[in-house]
């Protein structure tokens, strides 16, 4: 479907709602697994949002690309897109995004074990997340330093952590976030 929506889009040459579209054909490549091609379909996307310098909209897709490389293994270009991504979200006031960039970051840092580094950014991530109510951002931050205590042998915090996570999660929650904290309690226990 999104495939005839682009090519509908490039028929009237709507150069803006190509890129959109483009935008959402790489997210659901990337969770195919298909990385090149989302790859492609980000970056064509990306030229588009250069073009017309909307930092919006670029903050949202050099996060999605700096995830997206970060999946692929390739640490140094998901970096430089995630900081490119957040000085666009820092200048135009795109609070929720720079948590979420934040939040990417961290996971770098988490997945490289430089433990501290990925607690500060996680600790900023958090801040704007409870200032934007990004529940969800909130209740994954909450398990990825719980993660991080448990590497650290700290498990009595961990399962603070995870408890903290718990009480974030109402009965209306996706149950994803709930399936994510158990996943976590059990590798804490093992």
């Amino acid at each position: 479907i999104l495939e005839d929506a682009l090519n509908a889009m490039l028929s009237i040459h709507d150069e803006k709602n190509i890129a959109i579209i483009q935008m959402e054909i790489g997210l659901v490549n990337e969770n195919l697994g298909d990385y090149a091609r989302s790859r492609n379909f980000y970056n064509d996307a990306l030229e588009y949002w250069k073009k017309v310098e909307n930092p919006i909209w670029l903050s949202n897709l050099l996060n999605n690309l700096g995830v997206l490389h970060q999946l692929m293994g390739d640490y140094e270009q998901a970096s430089r897109s995630f900081e490119q991504g957040l000085e666009y979200a820092r200048s135009s006031g795109y609070a929720r995004m720079e948590a979420f960039i934040l939040t990417g970051i961290a996971d770098i840092y988490a997945e490289l074990q430089a433990d501290e580094q990925a607690l500060q950014a996680y600790e900023m991530a958090e801040l704007i997340a409870v200032r934007t109510q990004e529940h969800f951002l909130r209740v994954y931050i909450k398990i990825q330093t719980a993660a991080i205590a448990g590497f650290q042998g700290d498990f009595e915090n961990g399962y603070l952590l995870l408890q903290q996570a718990r009480e974030l999660v109402n009965p209306n929650s996706p149950s994803m976030e709930l399936n994510l904290i158990e996943l976590e309690y059990a590798g804490l226990k093992i």
